[in-house]
């Protein structure tokens, strides 16, 4: 098992909870994994990433690539609508970077910038690097989500927080 991360503080809480069962690797994805050699994996799996990156087709082509050729691709994302409830646009369709603050891991919040983009790029992208989209969920809060913040829990029940898509390596495109 290998992973990768951007973050170096984020690669430390990673180390912490996994200890050694795998190999981290402190990366940018928005550069080639140039380290893995093609059709090396079985699943690529990518949790809350995807929405920090300004273009898709380059990473999810990478991924295709250390993908063996039964390979599935599993990730999540913020949702495209809670930007919207939130964060009001006047255009749904227009990629904009939109910032926040995040207090994950930090005494202090921590400024967050990500990309604000309509489904259907994600599902473009995908289509364009080989994938098809085999599965999309919007997972509703489980009971210790509610256990650990009741405060959001009611509103996460009305409004999609998060999006899974899990998408295969179709032979015929990109390789």
């Amino acid at each position: 098992m290998s992973g990768v991360d951007a973050s170096p503080e984020m690669l430390e809480q990673a180390k912490k909870r996994i200890q050694n069962k795998a190999v981290l690797k402190l990366h940018d994805l928005r550069e080639p994994l140039n380290f893995i050699e093609d059709g090396s994996f079985d699943l690529v799996a990518s949790s809350l990433v995807m929405h920090y990156l300004d273009e898709l087709e380059p990473v999810f082509k990478e991924f295709n690539r250390v993908l063996k050729p039964q390979g599935s691709l599993l990730f999540s994302i913020q949702h495209p609508v809670i930007d919207f409830i939130y964060r009001p646009s006047d255009d749904y369709y227009r990629v904009e970077v939109i910032s926040w603050d995040w207090n994950g891991f930090t005494a202090e919040p921590v400024k967050v910038h990500t990309y604000r983009r309509p489904l259907q790029d994600y599902t473009e992208a995908l289509y364009n690097s080989g994938f098809f989209v085999e599965r999309l969920t919007e997972p509703k809060p489980t009971e210790k989500f509610k256990e650990q913040a009741p405060e959001s829990y009611a509103n996460s029940l009305k409004n999609p927080a998060f999006m899974v898509i899990k998408a295969f390596k179709h032979m015929g495109l990109c390789s």
